[in-house]
């Protein structure tokens, strides 16, 4: 059921998505961001802040340990399906070519 609280729960955590997508370019070159990244953080944040905090809002200090909680679920999320992205598209096997060769 929607609630206010997981309204903005989602809506701050894909804020926050948004933040972790700017820290995450600053390690590309301009021409190697990941076109799924963007969409990635968003949707993790909206789906992360929507059923861990938001469903968990009881007050002010179990929400900070909800929030925690949820930030941390939210890095391994995004941190997660990445990899798997990643591994999907074939470049898993090229970077572990390059790191044998080296």
């Amino acid at each position: 059921m929607p609630t206010a609280a997981k309204l903005v729960a989602g809506v701050v955590f894909a804020a926050l998505g948004y933040a972790i997508f700017v820290s995450m370019v600053t390690v590309y070159a301009d021409d190697r961001v990941p076109e799924y990244l963007l969409p990635l953080c968003l949707v993790a944040g909206l789906i992360v802040g929507w059923q861990i905090c938001g469903k968990n809002a009881l007050g002010l200090m179990s929400g900070v340990g909800n929030g925690y909680t949820a930030i941390v679920a939210q890095v391994f999320v995004i941190l997660f399906f990445y990899r798997l992205l990643r591994c999907c598209k074939g470049l898993c096997a090229a970077d572990m070519t390059n790191q044998l060769t080296r």
